[in-house]
């Protein structure tokens, strides 16, 4: 909600929005991308954000969490986001699948399956984060 706009903004037409997403993503040496599956793809309000900025994301390590409703676990946003922020010039380190989400989390947002869990962790841990 933060960064919602409502409207394609250009890179080189800077806004507020567009500043506080760059000072966010200069301070970050690696991140974890959560998205819902929206009709088989990611939500068009996450594309107007990232597409504020290029030059900033370059070497950022980032991993990708789908999340779906369903038992197909959020694996197409996943994959249709891979190829985006390879353009953009991050380093994909993985994708995290969280699918039947209203059985995965308790009410408070806890995970309650241990193998996801060692998973998250697992490719956390693997991610080769920028130098700041």
């Amino acid at each position: 909600r933060d960064f919602e706009s409502g409207r394609t903004v250009a890179k080189w037409s800077p806004d507020d929005i567009s500043k506080k997403w760059a000072g966010i993503i200069a301070k970050a040496n690696g991140l974890v991308l959560v998205s819902p599956e929206y009709n088989y793809m990611f939500p068009g309000e996450l594309k107007i954000l990232f597409d504020r900025l290029v030059d900033e994301y370059k070497d950022l390590p980032v991993v990708v969490g789908g999340v779906s409703a369903g038992a197909v676990a959020g694996a197409r946003v996943v994959e249709a986001l891979k190829p985006y922020l390879v353009t953009l010039g991050m380093n994909f380190s993985g994708g995290l699948y969280f699918g039947n989400v209203g059985d995965l989390f308790d009410e408070k947002g806890s995970i309650q399956d241990d193998a996801h869990e060692r998973r998250i962790k697992r490719v956390i841990d693997g991610m080769k984060f920028r130098d700041l």
